[in-house]
Formats: structure tokens, sequence, C-alpha cells
């Protein structure tokens, strides 16, 4: 990110040293963020608005990490010391989106309001590809973990075995044991062991005697190494046919349970969309007032939605808000939404607990409860937040589908 930046011409840097130190606060920003995850939000949002203060404490932090690895930042960044800071926090979360869990918080704190955002046009552009990116990469991934169909089964499951290779007898060793067996030596006059048959065929009964023993013990033995060889060869088989059946079962098992999730989930949407009922209010959502509906639903698909949900989730949420409300399309100020949230503040207290935010930027949910539990006030919004309110249009249900989308990120930040 931080050669796009060089690449538009938006970084006055002429030294591979320079950029090399930029690279170094980057490294410390990103070991930052992986520690505290709750804030790759907040500089998400700052990230995203041109016109963020200098002076607030996150802006400050990046200023001083970029300080600390290259003293003489302040000579080269005197006309675009916020855009040196905006391309190191671009940097990090680049770095951070690795993790795709990480880049799904990203994205979802910056989906909608990147549409309101304040950027010059080049920046725009590059910040802009960065999220398109992201959008794809969370869409696969969601994609992915929701399919329903196995991808293999047990039709393809292939076994290819090892050659046992051939079996080898030992003859002289067993010629000298049935020699032994036979009679006191050979024809060379060189006994067959220490302990042979003493006796010779034309000995009458006394020779058989002592040559079955000693044969079969010779016969025995060759079978026994014989068979030894091939149960070795029979038991690695064996090993790797269970091996390989074992993990084709394995992987299936996995894949029937993510089915059965996703099975389960669309069964949950269908349910929860059909019988219109709130379970957080338990009352039917048609009973509710405008916004208190808006904020109530994304509440509610919060809980039955996973971390992970492909694009079509939330044109089913859009779907199912339009059948509630027939105001639910028509757009208007973003000014006029937040001063009814305003008014019925003293019901919404009761829906939206109260969180301590200590970030300086904050995105849409946090700025509706610090507004309904008075911590901020409506003319805060621009400055909070990074959007107009009363030049920003948006629709009932988009103002809806932002909250969830809020509360998504604000979910996946509390993972461990």
């Amino acid at each position: 990110m931080l050669q796009n930046y060089l690449n538009s011409n938006l970084l006055p840097i002429t030294e591979e040293a320079q950029l090399t130190k930029l690279k170094k606060a980057t490294d410390e920003l990103v070991k930052k963020l992986q520690k505290q995850k709750n804030r790759i939000s907040t500089f998400t949002l700052i990230l995203l608005d041109t016109e963020t203060p200098a002076d607030l404490p996150e802006v400050l932090e990046v200023k001083e990490i970029i300080i600390k690895n290259w003293s003489t930042y302040a000579n080269v960044s005197k006309d675009t010391p916020m855009t040196f800071i905006r391309a190191v926090i671009l940097e990090a979360l680049q770095v951070v989106s690795r993790d795709k869990v990480l880049a799904n918080l990203i994205w979802q704190t910056a989906r909608n309001i990147s549409r309101y955002s304040r950027m010059v046009i080049k920046e725009k552009q590059i910040i802009s590809d960065f999220l398109t990116d992201l959008a794809k990469n969370v869409q696969s991934e969601a994609e992915q973990i929701n399919k329903i169909a196995p991808e293999k089964t047990l039709l393809d499951l292939k076994i290819e075995f090892e050659e046992a290779g051939t079996l080898i007898i030992d003859k002289a060793s067993f010629l000298k044991k049935m020699e032994a067996a036979a009679g006191p030596h050979n024809s060379e006059s060189i006994a067959g062991s220490t302990s042979p048959n003493p006796n010779w065929p034309n000995s009458g009964h006394q020779w058989s005697y002592d040559f079955a023993p000693r044969a079969a013990t010779a016969i025995g033995d060759l079978v026994n190494i014989s068979l030894k060889e091939q149960a070795k060869a029979i038991n690695k088989s064996q090993l790797q046919v269970a091996t390989k059946i074992n993990k084709v079962i394995q992987e299936l098992y996995s894949k029937v349970l993510e089915s059965n999730k996703t099975l389960t989930l669309r069964t949950n949407l269908i349910w929860w969309k059909e019988s219109a009922y709130s379970h957080s209010t338990k009352c039917s959502y048609r009973d509710l007032e405008p916004v208190v509906l808006e904020v109530v639903m994304a509440l509610d698909y919060l809980d039955i939605v996973p971390v992970f949900f492909p694009s079509s989730v939330d044109f089913f949420y859009l779907e199912v808000h339009s059948s509630l409300s027939e105001e639910t399309v028509i757009a208007s100020p973003l000014q006029e939404i937040l001063e009814k949230v305003a008014i019925l503040s003293e019901e919404l207290k009761k829906i939206i607990p109260n969180n301590e935010i200590t970030a300086s930027r904050i995105g849409l949910l946090d700025f509706v409860r610090g507004l309904v539990h008075g911590v901020h006030k409506l003319a805060d919004f621009n400055s909070l937040v990074g959007v107009n309110p009363a030049t920003s249009e948006l629709t009932p249900r988009d103002f809806s589908l932002w909250l969830f989308h809020d509360l998504q990120a604000e979910k996946i930040s509390k993972i461990k």
C-alpha cells in the first residue's frame, strides 16, 4: 500500500531509506493492532476520512511511531502529514487482513461508511481497491464455509499399494539344515550343523526318528520367515487403507457438520422471516415503531447469522425489512433518522446497553448507543463518525443493515 501511495505521487519520498523507515513504523503498528483487535475498527474509520483531525489520540499515536523510526519525518511531511499517517494505517491494515477473521472485521467496519467517506480522488481509489479485495476474500471464505454439498465422497477414494517385493529364500541355509536332517555330513564330509542326524537312511527306523523333527524344524523356519515377511507387507497395506479411509471419512464428517450448520441457518432465516417475531422484545416486528424496528432487527439478526456470511444474507435481510414497512425504501437525511433515535431514547435504552467507548473515532452503532444513553449529542455526529448527517441520505432498511454490520464487527473484535 505504501508503494501505491508513492506511485500516485501522494508521498514526497525520494529515498529508499525513507520508505524502509515507514515500513518499520508500519510493522510496529501491526503488532499493536494484532494485540488489540478492538482498535482495528477505530483505525479503519480514521483511514476513511481525509478530514480526520490531526490531534486525535490515535493519529498522534501513529505520528509518534513514525517519528520513533524516522526522526526527520517532519521535514519531509510538512504539507502532507495526515497522508503519511493514513498510508501507514492502510499498510498496517493490509498486513493485519492476512488473517481472514481480521479481514472480515475491517470489511464489516468499512462497508457502509465508506460510501460517505471524504477522500481525495487518488487516495480514494487506493483505499477502494483495498476494500474491494477485502470484500472478495470475505465473500469467498463465507461461500466456502457455507457450502451444503461436500466436495469429497467415498467414490473419490483412490488407494495405491506399494509392491511387497519378491521374497527370496536363503537356499544355502535351508540346504545345510536339510543336510543335517539327512545324515551326519554331506557329500563333502561337512556336517550341516553342530547337531546333525547321527544316522544314515540305511540305519532303519532310528534314522526316521531323527530325520522328521530336524526336517520339520528346517521347513518350519523357512515357512515362518516367509509368512513373517508377507505379514509385514499385508499390515503395511492395511495401515495405508485405514489411514486413507479415515482421512476421507473425517473430511466428509466435517463437511456434513458444516452443511448442517448452513441448512440450519437457512431454516432459521426462513422461520424468522415468516414469523416476523422478535425474540429479544418478545413481540411481532409489526408492532414496533420505526427506528425501534431497525435497531431490534439488527440485534436479532446478529444472533442468527454467523461471523462469515455470504452477501445473499444481506439481501435477505433487506427483503425481510421491506416486507415489514412500506417506508423502508424511502431515503431521507441521516440527520432525520438520528433525531427519531433521540426522541425514542427512553424506549431504546431498554434494548441497547451502554458501552464505555474511549476511541476518538466511532461508528454508527456506537454513536447511536451514546445518543440513546445521553453520552453523545446529535451535533457531535460529524466529528465523531466522520460523516455529515445532513447531506448523507439512506433508507430505514439501509440504516438497519449498517447497524447490523457494526454489530458484526464488534462481535468479531471480541473473538479470542
